[in-house]
């Protein structure tokens, strides 16, 4: 009788502990995204030696130009010193290429709310298609009539599924030089820079690699988003 009662109390709770088990069990799902086409101009990089911050031997902000092989500016941005400028899914020039250029525009802070007192001024120049064909130099650009602190040009060749990395000249009061074979071998010895931190693990290369010469020469977001230049 008293074994009949335990049984009785007892067989119930089992119960409802195993149903209480089977009912927080879920599926893991994995999901992967897909890697970045593009190329990357890594931050870091581009302001060794000055540093990040408000004073006016640092670097504030950064405008970035993307020019394919035919002179055709096809996307720009604005990013804060310590944010990456993305530029995925660029279209080849029209014979083909996939080399790119990347023009610099850095600003100290004083520089910055200089130019852009009217606010989104630099922003504006930098998404603003050229008139032209742009010359290896970068002059024609609409960010050419706003005074910049510092300035240079950057170089890689995209690649399907892979974040290039930008290999770019150091940052300097003027113009940058002309992307001719000479320029290109420049930035051929600069060194590489491995990415670390990219989506899915997607593998990055160095943009020198693919960039041999002149003639094939080559977003706004504090965070770094990829600026998509496919549309």
């Amino acid at each position: 009788m008293l074994r009949a009662l335990l049984l009785s109390l007892t067989l119930p709770a089992v119960l409802g502990l195993g149903a209480l088990a089977y009912g927080c069990t879920t599926d893991t799902t994995t999901i992967t995204l897909p890697p970045i086409t593009g190329i990357i101009v890594r931050s870091e990089s581009l302001i060794a030696g000055r540093g990040c911050g408000t004073g006016p031997t640092e670097v504030y902000k950064y405008a970035a130009v993307v020019v394919n092989a035919d002179g055709n500016n096809l996307a720009g941005g604005v990013y804060d010193c310590f944010a990456d400028g993305v530029f995925a899914n660029l279209p080849a020039s029209d014979a083909g290429s996939l080399t790119f250029s990347v023009y610099i525009y850095a600003y100290d802070q004083a520089q910055y709310l200089q130019d852009d007192s009217n606010g989104g001024t630099i922003e504006s120049a930098a998404s603003t298609p050229s008139l032209g064909p742009v010359p290896l130099d970068g002059g024609g650009l609409a960010l050419d009539s706003l005074p910049a602190t510092w300035r240079t040009t950057c170089a890689a060749t995209q690649q399907s599924n892979i974040e290039v990395l930008a290999v770019c000249l150091p940052l300097a009061p003027e113009v940058p030089p002309p992307l001719t074979d000479a320029g290109f071998d420049a930035m051929g010895d600069a060194p590489t820079e491995a990415a670390t931190d990219s989506p899915a693990d997607a593998p990055v290369r160095d943009g020198s690699t693919d960039a041999p010469d002149g003639s094939d020469g080559g977003t706004d977001g504090a965070d770094g988003d990829a600026t998509d230049a496919s549309g």
